[in-house]
């Protein structure tokens, strides 16, 4: 159940990810490293803002989402936490193929076969030591930070080349401008304790709001880019 409805969730920013690969092999071909750089900020800052309310949502609100989807308060009870965390794992998974793609286009295969073989040397201890010290939720937690450690790798490994620190700061100070407030939003509703009717409307109000004002983002965005090309 959790592993079903954390893949769903990515489906969010699948389109985003497959759509940037053809741009990423002809800028590279043309040698243009700095409009590659441009691909891989926007893109992964995208993702990220799509993401979120997903991520903090399912990470306050798993249990409630899951008895409101399955009807069963023991599927809810035993399932949110091992969501939560598998959510947290698609966020760096994403963020992880977009650098794939990075390195994909520039021809860095030697780099990834590295990546993946030391992945999997890695991952295998940790799994069995978490699976059999916490269970179902162990799996999770190790499926987890074997994601963080491959999205931390691919994307140091294009930073050092291609981009700088400052350039890295900018963008991530963007993401937390938005990541802030939407934390204590979640954290808010949550003191409140509102009954899950309740909590269920304001959801949706908010993210139907939040998924607006990111679309005009995004339709400004690439309409600013088509007047530049004019």
């Amino acid at each position: 159940i959790a592993v079903t409805l954390a893949v769903s969730t990515s489906r969010l920013v699948d389109s985003i990810i497959v759509a940037i690969f053809p741009k990423f092999a002809a800028s590279h071909i043309k040698k243009e490293h700095n409009v590659m750089m441009k691909i891989h900020e926007m893109s992964s800052e995208f993702v990220v803002l799509i993401y979120l309310p997903v991520f903090v949502c399912t990470m306050f609100f798993s249990e409630q989402l899951l008895f409101m989807w399955t009807d069963s308060d023991l599927a809810a009870i035993k399932t949110g936490e091992v969501l939560a965390i598998l959510i947290a794992a698609q966020l760096f998974t994403k963020l992880s193929n977009i650098s794939l793609n990075f390195q994909f286009a520039a021809g860095k295969i030697k780099l990834l076969i590295w990546v993946n073989i030391l992945t999997f040397i890695i991952y295998l201890p940790i799994l069995l030591i978490l699976v059999e010290s916490f269970g179902t939720k162990g799996a999770a937690i190790s499926w987890l930070i074997i994601n963080f450690i491959v999205c931390i790798s691919l994307g140091l490994s294009i930073r050092e080349k291609f981009i700088s620190f400052t350039m890295y700061s900018k963008w991530f100070l963007k993401i937390l401008r938005v990541l802030v407030p939407v934390v204590l939003f979640f954290v808010g509703l949550k003191t409140l304790n509102f009954s899950p009717n309740i909590n269920l409307f304001i959801l949706i109000a908010v993210l139907a709001i939040y998924y607006v004002l990111l679309g005009k983002k995004i339709w400004l965005a690439l309409s600013h880019k088509k007047m530049n090309k004019t």
